[in-house]
């Protein structure tokens, strides 16, 4: 019997004020989870067929995340946009059925997943953020001119993400495990192209972190991502060091780590390598000293690109100038001054042994949200 959804309102305006949607608050977990989006050009899928399949510890925590596909910088900057705009969706309570539409209901019960462990769906208890949005107002807010060919990019892109099955549970009980696909995504169509909505509903992690205004969170600013448009690599990075990097402070970290952060050396990364130098007979030609430069190339440039970033400023440890600090003595800042010089001296060492441990300072800015 086919399922018979409530009729929906038609006055969700099709643009969206930028600034009403200044930022995402984002979970620490997914901005983190090392492997989850790689650099993969989009004309490059049809080549490869490699299943996502990640498990790695966040603090007291185990995260496993699987998906049938690789997830690239497209999938993160949809995904950023859908937490942005879940700010101002409602809530809906899995405990109370009969508050919810038809439409409602699909969404929540697309968000169970099985449970690895018992091989069965938990019902749903904690309560979900739930928004309806159209595809317009999403490319405005990532920042892609709205054209049928980012249309249907960003309806591959729910796709992909609505398959992903993310489980989380305390290392130390792994009973006590939530299983649960990131989003849920049911289209809608209106009396016209124009009334189409896409509906959207988001797993109760990240549901809870956005609600919560004391809850640890990522924020990611919307102004920022804009300006990187399809920098895959760009992107990819901005989410990552946003993650380890508070607002107007400064961390050191080498090229070697952010190569990492972009191409991930785990069982997909070289299957992914595999079959993308199958379909290419030029990159099966490739050496692997080749290969490693341009990747080297592609981080350089992308980390170049966030430098203009208002705030944002990347140098290399070896020639960081050294700052004093008012608050100490004479002595003080004396003996700091040469720890400085210590630590570039032994940057440009390590810099010419081996290009891959050269160290940048990257300072992230404070945004006005």
């Amino acid at each position: 019997m086919p399922l018979e959804l409530t009729p929906l309102p038609t006055n969700t305006p099709n643009r969206i004020e930028l600034d009403a949607v200044p930022f995402a608050k984002h979970d620490p977990i997914l901005c983190l989870l090392p492997g989850m989006f790689r650099v993969l050009d989009e004309k490059s899928r049809k080549d490869i067929n490699i299943p996502l399949a990640l498990a790695a510890t966040h603090g007291p925590l185990t995260v496993e995340l699987s998906n049938p596909y690789l997830l690239n910088g497209n999938d993160l900057s949809v995904l950023q946009a859908i937490v942005a705009l879940a700010t101002s969706g409602n809530t809906l309570d899995p405990a109370r059925p009969e508050l919810l539409t038809s439409h409602e209901q699909v969404l929540i019960d697309n968000l169970l997943a099985p449970d690895s462990s018992q091989g069965k769906q938990q019902p749903m208890r904690e309560k979900v953020l739930h928004l309806q949005f159209s595809v317009s107002a999403l490319l405005e807010l990532i920042g892609w001119p709205a054209c049928g060919e980012n249309r249907a990019l960003v309806q591959d892109c729910l796709k992909r993400l609505a398959t992903c099955v993310l489980s989380i549970f305390p290392t130390d009980e792994p009973q006590k495990i939530q299983c649960f696909r990131l989003i849920s995504v049911l289209s809608i169509r209106g009396e016209s192209a124009r009334w189409n909505r896409t509906h959207a509903a988001l797993n109760p992690r990240l549901s809870e972190i956005i609600s919560d205004e004391t809850s640890r969170h990522t924020r990611i600013g919307l102004n920022e991502t804009r300006k990187l448009g399809k920098n895959q690599a760009a992107r990819i990075l901005h989410q990552r060091l946003c993650a380890w990097i508070n607002e107007g402070t400064t961390r050191p970290v080498t090229y070697e780590t952010l190569v990492g952060y972009l191409y991930p050396t785990d069982a997909e990364g070289a299957a992914l390598a595999a079959q993308l130098a199958a379909a290419h007979p030029k990159l099966a030609k490739q050496s692997e000293k080749k290969t490693k430069v341009l990747q080297l190339r592609e981080m350089q440039s992308a980390m170049n690109v966030l430098a203009t970033l208002p705030g944002w400023s990347v140098h290399l440890a070896s020639d960081a100038p050294f700052v004093p600090d008012p608050i100490m003595t004479d002595y003080e800042q004396s003996r700091a001054e040469q720890k400085h010089n210590k630590s570039c001296s032994a940057a440009r060492r390590a810099a010419a042994i081996d290009v891959m441990k050269t160290v940048i300072h990257v300072r992230r800015g404070r945004c006005s949200y």
